[in-house]
């Protein structure tokens, strides 16, 4: 084929491409998702077959019975605590809406106000949102079975390449293309479960040192919203400060000082150590791709875009190798 027929080819089908993406992109995110996970886990394996010389295959199956046993474990000792609290939060709701709105006398922020009107919608929204994250039972059944599939088949990456390139170079290119991309994924999925974990539990530790009530909601929230980049902290801070001005209003500054000491503890001890080798992005891309990827994708979108962010730039730096690329 003559080179600009071919480059009218590309031209037309790029537009296709992103097309089918969308319309797609649920698929799509379950794919993609699976290889995150997938490629940690098998690099993870790997790593456990050079440190402990343990068999990659049993390495892969022994990483996935861990994360069985953790989360049972969790909820098995946590789910309880979690669900008791969230309960009798729930509970006291009304009365809170009820004696707020009639009590002159409660000193709140002008800027709940707006909130509080919205209150029962607002907790509607909240039920279908809750439905639709914990409905999904099939698409996470679905990821966990692809992602087994791609960790334990050390040849997935291997049949890739040669699929995609002929050429001995492009392989060997593509190869290194990969490798790195797992490790990006290994280094950043690693790094995830150790600040949601660490965030987690401090939150938990300085609510209860505070004397904030519902302790244990404000810490599993904290640690599940430090998934999601910028935004996550906000969130889990003002569900703490909610929390707070219908309780213990005295107490509100503290609370806000102790989750910005939180954070500026993640980010100048945490961060730098857990996540050295991972994904660095600058704050205004990670931010435009948290509101691109939650509307396009919703929840999934957002935990999924700093992974997809790398992944897009690791593939530009493979096909322009000569170029002056920012390191991430």
């Amino acid at each position: 084929m003559p080179v600009h027929h071919k480059d009218y080819l590309i031209f037309w089908l790029i537009p296709v491409i992103f097309l089918t993406i969308f319309y797609l992109r649920s698929f799509f995110l379950i794919l993609f998702i699976s290889l995150i996970i997938g490629l940690a886990i098998q690099s993870w394996a790997l790593l456990l077959k050079k440190k402990l010389k343990v068999p990659f295959h049993l390495g892969v199956i022994f990483l996935y019975a861990l994360f069985v046993f953790l989360l049972l474990l969790f909820l098995y000792l946590a789910l309880p605590i979690f669900l008791h609290q969230l309960q009798a939060l729930l509970d006291k709701l009304p009365s809170l809406y009820e004696e707020i709105l009639g009590n002159k006398e409660v000193n709140l922020p002008k800027f709940l106000s707006p909130f509080l009107e919205k209150a029962p919608g607002l907790i509607t929204f909240g039920s279908d949102f809750v439905f639709k994250v914990f409905g999904g039972f099939f698409s996470t059944l679905l990821i966990a079975v692809i992602s087994f599939y791609i960790a334990i088949n050390r040849e997935f990456l291997p049949s890739i390449t040669k699929i995609l390139v002929k050429d001995q170079d492009k392989s060997e290119r593509l190869e290194l293309f990969w490798d790195r991309v797992r490790e990006r994924f290994a280094s950043w999925l690693g790094g995830e479960i150790v600040l949601m974990s660490a965030v987690g539990t401090v939150t938990f530790l300085a609510m209860i040192f505070l004397g904030i009530p519902y302790p244990f909601v404000i810490g599993v929230a904290a640690g599940i919203l430090e998934a999601i980049p910028i935004l996550g902290p906000f969130i889990s801070g003002a569900l703490a400060l909610v929390i707070t001005l219908t309780s213990e209003p005295g107490k509100a500054i503290w609370v806000i000082l102790s989750f910005v000491l939180i954070q500026q503890l993640e980010n100048t001890l945490l961060v730098p150590l857990v996540m050295k080798r991972a994904i660095s992005l600058p704050p205004i891309i990670t931010l435009l791709g948290v509101i691109l990827g939650g509307k396009l994708a919703g929840v999934f979108g957002v935990l999924a875009v700093v992974p997809a962010i790398a992944f897009a730039i690791e593939i530009y730096r493979t096909l322009k190798p000569r170029k002056e690329i920012p390191q991430i």
